[in-house]
């Protein structure tokens, strides 16, 4: 078994539209320069790969045409993993219908043929570097940096999965894991950033050649309680608090071990989608929702109070979104793969998943990546529900069906 990495940079011209908060802006400058990175582990004839870049999520669709394009030079990829870093501040991956729209800007549908592009240069450098290999692994904490956003005593996934690896050459690179939502640039932002990600990177890069981030459980995990305002200065020193816990965690690393066998399942599982509400319903609650806000705004509560009322309007928006587009849709396929290296599991779900749903994971033996291939909006708990939380409001899935799905995996990875 061999390994080889490769990157590229996704940065889009200016004035190009990003997603992530409502309503979308147009950037006007770079924070930093985001990237779309690739690992390929080769094994005689059979390659397997993830990317993983520096945007909201990526579709289906993407996935397609990387793969028909790879074909096409004769490159087989035997099985293929695609990640997001899920910052708020980078250009949307359009889907199948939004490319083939008349009503899709040209400039979306040339950032999904660039995105495409650079992504396929990652892999096939990926492939070409490939290397002989060893890799030592450890598991850390992430302190002081996040906590539940929902409420910042509640149970939190403050835990680091790091795997580095050392390629023949002596190059090293590092594989890095643990979950949060990339936002410390809000709303107001307007430039192109991979947020704390490219923070942790630019520090990681002294000692790797190249280092790869994958998202863990971030379903209901921010710096909402921690950030101190949203500001690149903010954004260096959470960043740089990220790193250091990192770095902590790699000076535990495991004796140096060889891989022998990449094992996949792949998944798919039925999610029933919830009876959205009448656009009256909606309407009505949006509107209470946004009077709320501004009442909170006119009695200056204070930053976290209002947070949770802003968080509640813009749940309620989304439902209402969700409302006018007379869905008839009763299920919703969402995607999962396990994953085994060597006796060892990596759980990749396309959504954000929330921290109690993964709490019975032994760690020890399976690790899970959030949002993998297919973004599918929050997989929340039955007390965000209750709740009536932003993540739940605007999620697609009925009350219990993440337990549901949670219960089905866990006798998968048996």
């Amino acid at each position: 078994m061999q390994i080889g990495f490769g990157q590229a940079i996704i940065t889009p011209i200016m004035d190009t539209e990003m997603v992530g908060y409502t309503p979308s802006r147009n950037c006007d400058g770079i924070e930093k320069d985001i990237y779309v990175k690739a690992v390929s582990l080769v094994d005689n004839d059979k390659t397997y790969t993830w990317i993983t870049g520096d945007i909201l999520g990526f579709d289906l669709f993407f996935q397609d045409q990387l793969l028909k394009t790879l074909d096409s030079d004769g490159i087989t990829i035997e099985h293929f993993q695609m990640f997001s870093s899920h910052t708020h501040s980078a250009p949307k991956c359009l889907n199948e219908a939004e490319y083939n729209s008349p009503n899709t800007k040209q400039s979306e549908i040339d950032y999904f043929d660039y995105l495409l592009k650079q992504a396929k240069t990652a892999i096939v450098t990926s492939i070409n570097s490939k290397q002989d290999f060893t890799y030592k692994y450890a598991h850390g904490k992430m302190e002081n940096f996040q906590t539940n956003r929902i409420n910042k005593d509640a149970e939190a996934f403050d835990d680091i999965l790091v795997i580095e690896i050392s390629q023949a050459d002596a190059n090293k690179s590092l594989l890095y894991s643990f979950a949060g939502h990339p936002t410390i640039l809000d709303s107001k932002s307007t430039l192109i950033s991979p947020d704390y990600v490219g923070v942790i990177s630019q520090a990681l890069a002294s000692d790797y050649t190249y280092n790869l981030f994958f998202n863990a459980p971030c379903g209901d995990m921010s710096t909402r309680y921690t950030k101190r305002e949203s500001s690149i200065a903010e954004l260096e020193r959470l960043g740089m608090i990220a790193y250091e816990n990192i770095r902590k965690t790699l000076t535990n690393l495991s004796e140096s071990k060889q891989i022998k066998n990449y094992k996949f399942t792949d998944y798919t599982y039925d999610l029933k989608v919830k009876d959205f509400l009448s656009i009256e319903r909606a309407q009505k609650l949006y509107d209470e929702s946004l009077l709320a806000y501004n009442n909170g705004l006119a009695d200056k509560l204070d930053k976290y109070a209002l947070r949770a009322l802003r968080g509640t309007l813009e749940g309620n928006m989304i439902n209402l979104h969700h409302s006018k587009q007379g869905y008839t849709m009763t299920s919703y396929p969402f995607n999962y793969s396990i994953v085994e290296i060597d006796g060892y599991k990596f759980l990749n779900l396309s959504g954000e998943i929330f921290t109690s749903l993964v709490s019975q994971l032994n760690l020890d033996k399976v690790w899970p990546i959030s949002l993998s291939n297919q973004y599918r909006t929050y997989l929340c708990d039955k007390q965000a529900f209750d709740a009536n939380t932003y993540e739940a409001l605007s999620s697609l899935f009925e009350k219990g069906q993440a337990e549901l799905m949670m219960d089905k995996i866990n006798k998968d990875l048996i």
